[in-house]
């Protein structure tokens, strides 16, 4: 995703917390025929896909950085400082 790919992603519960602006696309887990009717549907939309491409890419650009994970890191870090 942050680096401009179209990511075609098994639906897991929790997942849209971790990427809320549709990043990326989803199946139904274990429904192989609904991942072939999406794959079948986003190589005949390229628009719709290099929708979920550009937000994708915005959002891991802005949440995702080594700068983000560093200050996370040290966050918990000094939360779990605080806690002794």
């Amino acid at each position: 995703i942050g680096r401009s790919g179209f990511l075609l992603h098994p639906y897991v519960e929790g997942i849209r917390e971790e990427f809320p602006d549709s990043g990326m696309a989803y199946y139904e887990r274990d429904n192989f025929e609904d991942l072939d009717n999406k794959i079948e549907y986003y190589l005949k939309n390229p628009a719709e896909r290099n929708k979920i491409v550009s937000a994708g890419f915005e959002y891991v650009t802005k949440n995702h950085t080594l700068d983000n994970r560093a200050s996370n890191i040290k966050k918990i870090i000094s939360d779990l400082t605080r806690l002794r």
